[in-house]
């Protein structure tokens, strides 16, 4: 319950923030600042596509050996 409070803070006092101070932006800074945004979402989408949990691991290894 507490994190859940904690996370609702954060999501309010960051956009609070971020709403006051897009106004001191210039819009070459806001549109360099959107594309690293989107291209570090991106890069982390990518490896969680390719991140194997153990227990999948051992799955994928099972599934291959009823193969040979």
């Amino acid at each position: 319950m507490l994190g859940i409070l904690i996370n609702c803070f954060s999501i309010i006092c960051g956009s609070t923030l971020g709403a006051i101070s897009k106004r001191f932006m210039n819009d070459g800074y806001k549109s360099i600042l959107n594309q690293v945004i989107g291209i570090s979402a991106l890069i982390i989408g990518i490896s969680e596509v390719f991140y194997v949990q153990p227990e999948m691991e051992n799955k994928f290894n099972l599934a291959y050996d009823l193969n040979q």
